[in-house]
């Protein structure tokens, strides 16, 4: 639900919150967007990174390796911990020890470290 609710979405509701609240005055995001909207810039990044090594020639061995290493291997040991745990339909605390801040902000900074070497010009 975005922002489309009968119910009064600053209180307790019965099914589905919003993603987005009405304000007094322009619409009020909630974490759930914020994460939804973070998700999104992730996998554009992502997207550019993997259309970068694909049609980059001129692309240093080091830096197709830390991007090779991202999608084939990093991407699949942040996701698929939360994934499996999902299934077995764990606790949230257990959730929350293997899909954690801590290894998102790990891989959010490998991504950046590859994206500043290709705009400092190691990518012809």
């Amino acid at each position: 639900c975005y922002n489309a609710n009968s119910e009064n979405p600053w209180g307790r509701i019965k099914f589905e919150y919003n993603l987005v609240y009405p304000g007094r005055t322009k619409p009020v995001t909630s974490r759930r967007w914020e994460a939804v909207r973070e998700g999104i810039e992730d996998y554009r990044i992502l997207s550019a990174l993997k259309n970068i090594a694909a049609e980059n020639q001129n692309l240093n061995s080091g830096l197709q390796e830390k991007i090779n290493q991202l999608l084939e291997s990093g991407l699949i040991d942040l996701v698929d911990p939360g994934y499996q745990a999902m299934k077995l339909g764990v606790s949230r605390e257990n959730f929350d020890l293997v899909s954690n801040e801590l290894n998102m902000v790990k891989f959010r900074n490998e991504m950046l470290d590859c994206i500043e070497e290709i705009t400092e010009g190691k990518v012809k």
